[in-house]
């Protein structure tokens, strides 16, 4: 450890610790370009098709799309298909904002990355000089060694980002394919979206205007039914004043009677009208012969 070196003073010591820490950082950008160029050779093995196929397929012409619902199936269900096809709308429409966005400004991105590759392409061949051709100096062994280390941490940084730069550089044309060939299909999902929505919309409407029918043939069959309560009540009513009239006849007829009880005749006779009464006022009909009694 160069801690622990009692032949170095502590500023030689710190510079050293300084140098590594500087190749260990270098290190760590190396790292970071290294998943920058997997992800950009990543986009490029997951893309449908080359930049010329993509190009050709977005400029193809949108079909209607191709969508049969079940007419035996739930609303739910129709529900269902939508929200579905929803969530393939929205996929690629943030797809398609990425894209936008990755390449709003590009052509100043472009200028700054030529720059950049400039830039790193000079310091590289200083620091490969360098590792090739080493000065002499009269510095301790442990520094020279800790910039050596540095120099191979640094080119090999200055290896992996030019390498990440060049690829960024070339991916213009890549990401407008793939960009209007993003858009296309977005559209498409859209249109999907739309065809569903309005299928949905129909079946709702259908529902709602079953059940409105379905209201107005209760409403039309609870006026009906009300026109029947009425009519029984009304001739429930005329049976109610007849058997009133019947009974009023009944008991004037009893009332003679009621004054001639000592007389068996007329007292037989009583008790038969009486009889008659009571079956009426209890819609019991007359039982025999003595329904001559009303006469």
């Amino acid at each position: 450890m160069v801690q622990e070196q009692t032949s170095l003073d502590d500023g030689t010591k710190s510079k050293i610790v300084e140098i590594y820490n500087q190749a260990i950082a270098d290190l760590g950008r190396a790292e970071e370009w290294n998943a920058r160029i997997a992800e950009f050779q990543k986009q490029r093995q997951e893309a449908p098709g080359t930049i010329e196929e993509m190009t050709k397929m977005a400029a193809e012409p949108i079909p209607d799309p191709d969508v049969k619902p079940d007419p035996a199936a739930k609303l739910s269900d129709y529900e269902k298909q939508l929200a579905e096809a929803e969530t393939k709308y929205k996929t690629w429409a943030g797809r398609l904002a990425s894209l936008d966005g990755e390449l709003k400004g590009r052509d100043e991105r472009l200028k700054a990355i030529a720059d950049l590759i400039a830039k790193e392409r000079k310091e590289l061949e200083e620091v490969s000089n360098s590792l090739a051709n080493p000065a002499i100096t009269e510095e301790p062994p442990e520094r020279a060694a800790a910039k050596r280390v540095e120099w191979m941490a640094r080119a090999h940084s200055l290896g992996r980002e030019l390498e990440g730069l060049n690829l960024d550089l070339e991916r213009t044309d890549f990401l407008t394919a793939m960009r209007d060939y993003t858009a296309r299909e977005a559209k498409q999902k859209e249109k999907v979206v739309k065809k569903w929505q309005e299928i949905v919309n129909e079946r709702r409407r259908a529902e709602l205007d079953a059940a409105a029918q379905k209201a107005k043939e209760a409403e039309k069959e609870a006026e009906k039914s009300h026109a029947v309560v009425a009519n029984l009540a009304r001739e429930n009513s005329t049976f109610v004043d007849q058997r009133k009239e019947v009974v009023s006849k009944i008991e004037d007829l009893v009332q003679p009677q009621e004054e001639h009880r000592d007389r068996p005749q007329e007292n037989c006779r009583s008790t038969v009208l009486h009889q008659a009464k009571s079956r009426i006022c209890r819609h019991e009909p007359a039982v025999g012969d003595r329904s001559s009694a009303l006469s």
